[in-house]
């Protein structure tokens, strides 16, 4: 290949590469960047977080729908007659039966100290009754021994007495989280019913409790009339009686207490 040839060929691919360059300049320019601005575009609107659109509202089973009655005529026309006075820091619980403060442990070691004087007075007694009660109950989720307590606050007390109906009412409370729905349901409605009408804690509430107790009740009633049957209440020491078995067969000493 001579000089002429190659200088030729040179000039051609320069010429070629020039064409490219500029095709690609043009692109850049007049295609690329408005093409760019539409996929940003595209990109925010994309980015746009979608409506979350409602769920199917679930239809309860009928026997909810069949025990959430409305209060009674009776019921109602008591209510506005039976807004007394309940003493301030009576309670420990909530609405719900949880603790609505923190309770800590060597507060509930001093309360039980103090039960163990001979020079506390009923009164007092009971009341601290009701708060180890309370505390057994939504801190250690050990509704039989707090009902335990709260027998020992009926006792040092009287149904005139707003601690006696706390005691009762909470001992109704305690029976719900057993899951004796049945029996609870039972309690709310004599608390409500009682005469003399018991006070120390909120009869709305008791309400609120008493249609849910059963309408829970109502529901194991239906299971049952399908063949699944409930238990009557929860036992918290359900695990420790099964390994109870296992404890006896290796001729190990086991009591419920330990």
């Amino acid at each position: 290949m001579d000089y002429r040839t190659h200088s030729a060929l040179y000039r051609h691919g320069m010429r070629i590469a020039s064409i490219v360059c500029s095709t690609l300049l043009v692109w850049n320019v007049v295609f690329a960047l408005p093409f760019r601005a539409i996929a940003q575009q595209y990109t925010k609107v994309k980015d746009v977080p979608t409506p979350i659109t409602a769920k199917r509202r679930q239809v309860p089973p009928r026997s909810l729908t069949e025990n959430l009655r409305p209060l009674t005529v009776e019921q109602k026309r008591q209510l506005p007659k039976l807004e007394l006075k309940v003493a301030e820091n009576l309670s420990l619980l909530d609405p719900v039966g949880r603790l609505s403060q923190d309770v800590r442990t060597q507060t509930v070691a001093d309360w039980k100290t103090q039960l163990h004087s001979s020079h506390i007075r009923a009164s007092k007694a009971a009341r601290l009754y009701v708060w180890l009660g309370e505390w057994e109950l939504a801190n250690n989720q050990h509704p039989q021994l707090a009902i335990r307590y709260f027998r020992q606050a009926q006792k040092l007390s009287n149904s005139t007495q707003a601690i006696y109906g706390l005691a009762t009412y909470d001992s109704a409370i305690a029976a719900y989280y057993e899951g004796a729905y049945a029996g609870a349901s039972r309690a709310f409605h004599h608390i409500l019913m009682v005469k003399p009408f018991l006070h120390g804690f909120d009869r709305r509430n008791c309400s609120l409790f008493l249609r849910h107790a059963e309408a829970c009740a109502g529901y194991h009633d239906d299971r049952a009339k399908m063949g699944i049957t409930e238990p009557t209440r929860l036992d918290p020491l359900c695990g420790v009686a099964g390994m109870s078995s296992q404890v006896v067969r290796v001729n190990l000493p086991w009591v419920s207490q330990s």
